[in-house]
């Protein structure tokens, strides 16, 4: 009961910390600190906020997965598939397919309508990984959403107004028994962003939004009842991007400006995660090196092994 509150206490927390760099975006414009810049890419030239809320959402993800690992197995919510939170034969049709009518149906209450989606692979439905099925739904919603946006926003500019004319976002889920991870790959054809600004995108605050659809609370558990906002938080893809590394996967964006964006989600099965979570800034670990399989292993600025 204790551990319930407490997890019922901190639902709003990622809300209210975005709230708050949104105030400190309109104390730099009403101070004039930004000196006619983009707001979006000056609150991304703070490394220290970065790295203080990368450390946070980072802690925060694996005492979240603790407190509701606990809460599950006391409700003794243990099956022939499910440990708590855990389901051993996760459906990933299942979470592709509930993650894409969420984020349609996200957009329909923002734009009133929403592209197409169109799922390619694991039409067997014998795939199967054990992994957290609500996270990997709080990480598809977010790359759907934006894609869903994005080609709306960019096709409506061009004077389409008929989704039905427009290119569905694409969803090809690669997996096999013998593969370390799956990949799911989510394309659009929603212009792309420019190549100087691909790297703001890991940035709290940075967004490419053009108009305020900052609508409907939420939180990071990725709960079906739980809608996020459409966008204009700019939350979504650096968290996203730590619950995948958290469990030992990753998230990388390739953008072709004036064509599209491809969105490569990579998820580790729990079972076989070697490497150890990411935790941006932890002190006590030798920067440029970690152990994977009992070795240390060299890796490259973005923490991935060469």
């Amino acid at each position: 009961n204790v551990m319930k509150k407490i997890d019922d206490r901190h639902q709003n927390v990622m809300e209210t910390l975005s709230q708050g760099v949104i105030e400190f975006k309109e104390e730099i414009k009403a101070t004039n600190k930004h000196q006619g810049k983009n707001l979006s890419l000056l609150i991304a030239d703070y490394p220290q906020v970065q790295s203080a809320l990368d450390r946070f959402f980072s802690d925060r993800i694996g005492t979240s997965f603790l407190v509701r690992q606990h809460i599950c197995l006391r409700e003794m919510q243990v099956d022939d598939t499910y440990i708590g939170l855990i389901n051993r034969e996760t459906d990933l049709y299942e979470v592709v397919r509930d993650a894409c009518s969420t984020a349609r149906h996200l957009c329909e209450l923002v734009y009133g309508d929403a592209p197409e989606t169109e799922i390619l692979g694991c039409r067997d439905r014998s795939l199967s990984i054990p992994h957290i099925p609500s996270h990997i739904f709080y990480m598809l919603v977010e790359l759907i959403k934006n894609s869903l946006r994005a080609v709306l926003e960019n096709y409506r500019d061009k004077g389409v107004d008929d989704v039905y004319e427009m290119p569905p976002i694409v969803i090809t889920v690669a997996d096999s028994r013998n593969n370390e991870d799956v990949c799911i790959k989510i394309s659009d054809q929603g212009g792309g962003i420019r190549h100087k600004n691909l790297r703001h995108v890991w940035s709290y605050m940075y967004t490419t939004v053009k108009t305020d659809v900052r609508k409907h609370s939420f939180d990071e558990r990725g709960m079906e009842d739980a809608l996020p906002p459409m966008a204009g938080f700019g939350f979504g893809l650096p968290i996203s991007r730590l619950y995948a590394r958290y469990f030992g996967g990753d998230l990388q964006l390739v953008s072709m400006e004036g064509y599209g964006m491809d969105a490569y989600l990579h998820i580790g099965r729990l079972p076989h995660t070697r490497s150890e979570p990411k935790q941006p800034g932890r002190p006590g670990r030798r920067p440029g090196r970690r152990r994977v399989d009992g070795e240390e292993t060299k890796e490259d600025e973005g923490g991935q092994p060469f």
